[in-house]
């Protein structure tokens, strides 16, 4: 059965909110994702009504808006990643949705995970991946939204919608 697994996202928890985790040394979770992301930098620009000579927008408008950088990411539940700790990429992404994770174990090759509900938000996660023949990490990504859905006799797949600071451009990265 395929997955429709095209692309990877390699993941790593931000030490303070923004920071720009180097995504090449420490714990990286690498996780197979669908072709359907999109995550992306977003300007929101307030246009002015005034008359100009020019009809698009001012470089001084650009500078002075609202920069974010988010989208959405799809895979199937649970993923292994391409770490050799206890906790998966979906156990991260679930605690960061949550706020708080207690992991125990080996107990054999067996890890135990507690989630529970947590009033603070987590650093975040820089988040990279490959688009348009290109590299790019997200810095500061906060977890919006986790939905799952399956079909019958199908897998349980999941889709997570993230917010966060920034978007620049990395070097080349190869799943593994």
């Amino acid at each position: 059965m395929s997955f429709g697994y095209t692309q990877a996202l390699w993941m790593k928890e931000s030490a303070t909110y923004g920071s720009a985790e180097d995504l090449a040394t420490g714990t990286i979770y690498i996780l197979p994702v669908k072709a359907n992301i999109s995550l992306a930098q977003a300007i929101d620009v307030i246009e002015t009504e005034h008359m100009r000579a020019s009809a698009s927008k001012q470089q001084a408008e650009i500078q002075t808006s609202k920069s974010s950088a988010g989208g959405a990411f799809s895979f199937v539940v649970p993923c292994k990643s391409a770490i050799t700790t206890g906790a998966n990429a979906f156990c991260v992404l679930v605690k960061h949705l949550l706020g708080k994770l207690v992991t125990s174990g080996p107990a054999g090759t067996t890890y135990t995970h507690t989630f529970t509900w947590n009033d603070l938000l987590f650093p975040g996660l820089s988040i990279g991946g490959n688009r348009a023949g290109a590299s790019y990490v997200y810095h500061g990504q906060q977890i919006k939204s986790l939905k799952l859905f399956c079909k019958v006799g199908g897998p349980l797949e999941a889709t997570v919608t993230t917010v966060g600071k920034s978007e620049v451009h990395a070097a080349a990265m190869t799943a593994p």
